[in-house]
């Protein structure tokens, strides 16, 4: 799939001199999810795109990139799938690999930390005992161009209606 939007976030909100800041943003995906019997792989590239990045970095006291972006890569297989229409249940452990920074350009003069620059490995399952339930656990390993960067457990529960 692909998708796009461009649109002004500015949100009326005006820089020192008064001028209304248009902020136009734009952005760009494209994404892919393949299926075969119990493999399950899917990807994920992102950008965006924002003019006028100096003067929302002044309005709300913190730098914002002008240029983002992102992309994830993941693969699961299904453990129960050999057992075929016999169980509605799955049993899918879970690999990805993500990458993503938010400050990848800035506006002249602005700086970045490197804070923002990260990459992801997560490695987790995910149990469906019915369709539309889902009970998910996970371990990310968080790694920023700073050097900073906390690993992190997540446990969730979703349901489908």
């Amino acid at each position: 799939g692909v998708s796009w939007y461009s649109g002004e976030s500015g949100q009326g909100a005006e820089d020192v001199a008064g001028t209304v800041i248009g902020a136009q943003v734009s952005l760009y995906d494209l994404h892919a999810e393949y299926r075969f019997r119990g493999l399950q792989a899917r990807g994920l590239w992102a950008a965006v795109n924002l003019d006028q990045a100096a003067e929302v970095s002044a309005k709300w006291g913190q730098v914002m990139g002008s240029k983002m972006n992102g992309w994830y890569l993941e693969a699961g297989y299904d453990l129960l799938s050999f057992r075929g229409e016999k169980t509605r249940q799955a049993l899918t452990p879970f690999i990805r690999y993500e990458r993503y920074d938010t400050q990848d350009r800035v506006a002249p003069g602005l700086v970045t930390t490197g804070v923002n620059d990260v990459k992801v490995v997560t490695l987790g399952a995910a149990w469906k005992p019915i369709f539309n339930l889902s009970l998910k656990a996970e371990w990310q390993d968080f790694d920023r161009a700073d050097g900073s960067g906390a690993d992190q457990i997540n446990v969730a529960i979703g349901y489908l209606f």
